[in-house]
């Protein structure tokens, strides 16, 4: 479930008006494929995805190897965590959704898995299959 696989859907439904508030850093796949199967769409900024200045706790803990599977569930929560920590390569790094990996793998993340969607059943079914490789790091 991407915001492609949304377009594709919503693309099949008569065009109408649709309001899409989001983070700053929001891709534009949404909107701009909506817009170009017709609908009438207003996009526009709420909120801002920002990496806090003070190093978490939660650095030390994946740092020292006392985290062993870390899931990302955002690009700007891959920037975060590679801002923050050097994450060993024992941990076991899953991202869901291929976005989320790009992100993971260009802040210098090695990424194990990538969940099929962002279900939790997926995300586990993504975690379970990275523990189980017999290809693990």
């Amino acid at each position: 479930a991407s915001a492609a696989d949304l377009v594709a859907a919503m693309s099949e439904l008569a065009p109408g008006y649709a309001i899409f508030p989001h983070g700053d850093r929001a891709l534009p796949t949404l909107p701009e494929g909506l817009a170009q199967s017709g609908w009438r769409v207003d996009a526009g900024v709420v909120y801002a995805t920002s990496t806090v200045d003070e190093r978490p706790a939660s650095a030390d803990l994946v740092e020292d190897g006392t985290v062993g599977v870390l899931v990302l569930r955002a690009p700007s929560a891959a920037r975060a965590v590679a801002s923050h920590a050097r994450v060993p390569d024992a941990v076991i790094v899953v991202c869901t959704g291929e976005t989320t990996a790009r992100e993971a793998r260009e802040s210098g993340l090695t990424v194990s898995a990538v969940s099929q969607s962002p279900s939790p059943y997926d995300v586990a079914a993504a975690v379970s299959a990275a523990i189980a490789s017999p290809h693990r790091r």
